[in-house]
């Protein structure tokens, strides 16, 4: 657990690994992850990244998908996706929580 055990850290950042990942070419495999277990379990399977889905964290809410939730509330599962398995994610920003201001806060927020 990345979060926990400094040795098993990211030497580099998210994005350069991500951008890796797409650069090698071929198909990227990535699976949806809805919360700290499911990101485990992926990397545990061999995964090199993970997918956040809007319609996996409204639902593992009991909510339905119809953009309700906030940047902050997303912003908690990726925090627990990225540190529990350390993987690179990959996230539904949705349609950017407003207008052009706010869709610059949503990508610093998730970065």
């Amino acid at each position: 657990m990345p979060y926990l055990i400094s040795s098993d850290l990211p030497h580099e950042p998210a994005g350069a690994r991500f951008r890796a990942l797409v650069e090698a070419g071929g198909i990227v495999k990535i699976p949806g992850t809805h919360n700290g277990m499911a990101a485990l379990q992926a990397k545990a399977a061999g995964f090199s990244a993970a997918y956040l889905s809007g319609a996996a964290m409204t639902a593992s809410m009991g909510l339905p998908d119809l953009g309700i939730i906030t940047v902050d509330e997303v912003a908690f599962f990726i925090r627990q996706v990225a540190r529990a398995s350390g993987l690179p994610v990959l996230v539904d920003g949705d349609t950017g929580y407003g207008e052009a201001l706010n869709v610059m806060h949503m990508v610093r927020t998730f970065e």
